[in-house]
């Protein structure tokens, strides 16, 4: 899911999407773990309203939810930022109402590229009066498994992680696993002085065993 209101901070957002997906038609399958492979489709959606994005998940049979855009913190489990069809600006979808949507039709792992999607090591940017993020939200309504970044993530750093997280995932490898691997590309790429590495934080449900069948 690509949103980038016209009232928002513009994002390089297509980019990530078409590296992506060329990503994911590259055939890893002498390289997969014990011959393992996994087909991961990419579909992708522009700029959604709230409706655009429900219909397309309702008539869809999707595992993964990849959001790229802009976030917040909220009072009914922070908020995503969607797009107005009628006017391209921000249309808000609490975190609660994501949450539902998401574990009614079977989403199995939300992905955030997105600012304050979780909570930091920093009080000043957790809000201090009690408002709710997208990562809690989703945990606590029963999505199994919810990646999010801590802070804002540059857009070089958000393609190289995409790339490298499913990556992994295509080779078979479960979630937690696929993220270290992608966190040790970063410190690879940047140097572990860096702390690009640090950024995304995974969230599991404990009964989930992190793989995507």
């Amino acid at each position: 899911v690509l949103a980038a209101p016209t009232d928002q901070d513009v994002l390089a957002l297509k980019q990530e999407a078409l590296h992506l997906q060329e990503e994911l038609q590259t055939n890893f399958r002498s390289g997969s773990r014990g011959g393992r492979f996994s087909d991961i489709q990419l579909t992708i959606l522009e700029q959604p309203g709230r409706e655009q994005l429900t219909q397309a998940l309702e008539h869809n049979h999707y595992q993964v939810l990849h959001y790229a855009g802009h976030s917040n913190l909220g009072n009914s489990g922070g908020k995503l930022y969607l797009v107005s069809s009628k006017t391209g600006l921000t249309e808000t979808l609490s975190g609660d109402d994501l949450a539902g949507l998401l574990v009614n039709n079977g989403i199995r792992m939300a992905v955030f590229n997105s600012c304050r999607g979780s909570y930091t090591a920093t009080p000043e940017t957790n809000g201090g009066d009690g408002a709710g993020n997208l990562a809690e939200a989703l945990i606590r309504r029963g999505v199994p498994a919810v990646l999010a970044m801590a802070e804002r993530i540059p857009d070089n750093v958000a393609l190289n992680l995409s790339r490298l997280f499913y990556r992994n995932l295509k080779q078979a490898y479960a979630i937690d696993l696929s993220l270290n691997r992608a966190r040790q590309g970063l410190i690879s790429s940047y140097s572990s002085n860096q702390l690009y590495w640090a950024l995304p934080i995974l969230y599991l449900h404990p009964e989930f065993d992190g793989c995507l069948k």
